[in-house]
């Protein structure tokens, strides 16, 4: 503590010789008859010399205040232009309202905007924010946005600075921060009037004493004069002292109490006032506060690159205590080896600031969290570094964001890619229902004009047959004639059966005649290519619930595949049926080449074929074998390569037939 005893004596020396010499003087050499003007004269000098003291003491203590709210509300600014420059640029409102609504429970701080480069109001600090995407319409704002540099103004009641937001050297908006002058100026002005109060009070108190004691002891009015006057002048010098002490910014300053009269409430007044006033200032301890209370990490070293302060963020971030970091080199805290020597300081070298940079720490258990760091120089009077002060913002929730993002974006391309598939196949599907209509319709009207001249022959052959006397080879000869009329109806039915549009509809059914009509379909093809068909049906073979047309389908491309296979080389194709449990097992093996190995994987994908784009889609087994898992089924594959494939379809029994 400082006392007021130990500044301005020179001053409080002249005071001594105007007030207390003087009224001694005067009081000594008229006694009685020049006691009222004495005491006038006491009144009037000490009251314009309380005044003048209480003037100036306000108007230097107003100076020094105003100073000390500047200095702290650039250091806050620049404090928030820092941490809200991440929030503003990702438009992070959440984040951003936390923040300011942490920044608006500072001391005299009455309102907070932050604003982008256009001038419109992103957050207004409040919890409703009902003044975003207004306009800033004030001189500072305008100011900060065309100038890109701090603007500060006190204006009626309150004080306005005004601070641009940037992003390295790109200015993503600014904040307006308006502090109250009202608390300062209240204390100010009681302090002032209490001060004055309180000196007239005693004063006139000890003028009335004067006065009194002027006209009863004549005789020992010198004295008297000297001791009253050293009585109120000397805690006045003193409380002079104290102000100039105030006004030079030692807010420590005490001064004496003395006695517990009047002058000594004055003192305690003045005593009071001061330590409102060291409330109200920026401290060591307020900016410490300021420090520890950051959300992102604060690291300062000394020119060499030791650290000299970390804040509370960054001891947690990085897993140390304060005495653990402090007076090491700082690339302790980075996961690159020597990056401060190597790279830092040559990047600050060229200037006062480094932009943001992602970089990553290294925790005190080898961990490594990815960081956003800036840096700053201090330099001294003669621009030599001083201390270089890092920011680092942890962005491992970012990156894990981004790596998500990247996830969900494979995801969705994956997905597309597939849908699109499906959509292609069942183009693919419609095209091939649309072809089966257009040829059932052409089957349906050839077959009607085939129909009735067939009926015709046959009725003739039959009618010849009856009435005609004839021998018995001609006989065999006419029913062979009548029996094959009867083979190419049955015949043109069954293609009328095939190619009819399907109904969909799943009833039960016989397998081994689906096989008998697909066989009877496919023996013109077969035999022209020297290929042999055999069946082996099992016996009491139950009936399956499906759709008809689709098992014909399924069938029909196996026996054409197995026919592709082995092509006009011949071979054999078998077609077994049997039991399995509660399915049944249709085999159909051809003595081709086999399949490939690394073609089984993907047989069944859509548009899939070794057969060349003239000869096949690729769609025929895909088709199938969606229309066997529709029916609950499944289709195997077996294949040895030169010794051919056996295709088993596998179809639930008809429930009602399983006992």
């Amino acid at each position: 503590m400082v006392s007021a005893g130990e500044d301005g004596g020179g001053r409080s020396g002249r005071m001594k010789v105007s007030l207390r010499y003087k009224y001694a003087w005067i009081i000594f050499s008229l006694v009685l008859a020049l006691g009222g003007i004495a005491g006038g004269t006491v009144y009037f000098q000490t009251r314009d010399t309380l005044e003048e003291l209480v003037r100036s003491s306000s108007q230097a203590l107003g100076t020094q205040l105003m100073g000390q709210l500047e200095k702290r509300a650039r250091v806050f600014a620049l404090f928030l232009a820092q941490d809200f420059a991440d929030p503003l640029y990702y438009l992070d409102l959440q984040t951003l309202g936390n923040k300011m609504k942490s920044a608006r429970q500072h001391a005299d701080v009455v309102s907070l905007f932050v604003f982008d480069a256009q001038g419109r109001i992103v957050h207004d600090g409040t919890g409703a924010n009902e003044q975003v995407d207004l306009w800033m319409d004030d001189p500072l704002s305008r100011n900060v946005l065309n100038t890109g540099m701090m603007v500060m103004q006190a204006m009626g009641e309150g004080f306005f600075i005004a601070v641009p937001i940037k992003l390295g050297d790109d200015l993503l908006g600014g904040i307006l921060v308006e502090y109250s002058l009202k608390p300062i100026r209240a204390t100010i002005e009681a302090g002032q009037a209490e001060l004055a109060r309180r000196a007239k009070e005693n004063f006139h108190r000890h003028l009335v004493m004067f006065g009194f004691m002027v006209t009863l002891l004549a005789l020992f009015a010198a004295g008297i004069t000297l001791v009253i006057a050293r009585g109120f002048s000397q805690p006045i010098e003193r409380l002079a002292r104290a102000a100039h002490a105030i006004g030079r910014g030692r807010y420590d300053v005490s001064v004496p109490l003395l006695k517990q009269d009047e002058l000594g409430e004055l003192a305690r007044a003045f005593q009071k006032m001061a330590q409102d006033l060291r409330g109200t200032t920026v401290s060591k301890t307020y900016l410490d506060t300021i420090v520890s209370s950051m959300m992102s990490s604060l690291i300062v070293t000394d020119s060499e690159g030791r650290i000299k302060l970390a804040n509370r963020s960054a001891l947690d971030l990085l897993g140390y205590e304060e005495s653990g970091l402090l007076g090491e080199s700082v690339d302790r805290v980075f996961a690159r080896q020597d990056l401060f020597r190597r790279s830092l300081v040559q990047r600050l070298g060229g200037g006062d600031a480094v932009k943001p940079f992602e970089e990553y720490f290294s925790t005190r258990d080898g961990c490594n969290i990815p960081v956003l760091v800036s840096g700053a120089v201090v330099r001294d009077e003669g621009q030599q570094v001083r201390e270089y002060i890092f920011v680092a913002h942890d962005i491992g929730e970012r990156k894990r964001t981004e790596d998500e993002l990247n996830n969900y974006r494979n995801r969705l391309e994956d997905l597309v890619e597939k849908r699109t598939t499906e959509l292609q196949l069942a183009h693919e599907q419609l095209r091939h229902s649309e072809k089966l209509s257009a040829l059932g319709k052409l089957v349906g009207s050839v077959a009607h004009e085939f129909n009735n001249p067939i009926y015709g022959i046959r009725n003739v052959l039959e009618q010849i047959g009856d009435e005609a006397n004839l021998d018995e080879e001609l006989k065999g000869l006419l029913q062979l004639a009548v029996k094959e009329t009867h083979r190419m109806a049955d015949l043109i039915q069954k293609l009328q059966g095939f190619y009819r549009p399907s109904s969909e509809q799943i009833r039960p059914l016989n397998i081994h005649e689906v096989i008998d009509d697909m066989v009877l379909l496919s023996r013109k093809r077969l035999i022209d290519r020297g290929i042999e068909l055999r069946r082996c049906y099992g016996e009491n073979m139950p009936e399956v619930c499906a759709v008809p047309d689709q098992i014909k389908q399924v069938i029909l491309n196996l026996i054409h595949n197995a026919e592709e296979a082995m092509g006009d080389r011949g071979g054999q194709i078998q077609i077994r049926t049997e039991v399995a449990g509660s399915n049944v097992q249709i085999h159909i093996d051809d003595t081709g080449p086999g399949i490939h190995p690394e073609h089984m994987d993907h047989l069944f994908e859509p548009f899939f074929t070794t057969k060349g784009a003239v000869k096949g889609t690729g769609l025929g087994l895909s088709i199938s074998y969606g229309i066997i898992k529709q029916h609950g089924g499944d289709i195997l594959v077996n294949t040895r390569s030169g010794q051919g494939a056996v295709f088993t379809l596998v179809l639930p029994i008809l429930q009602a037939t399983k006992a």
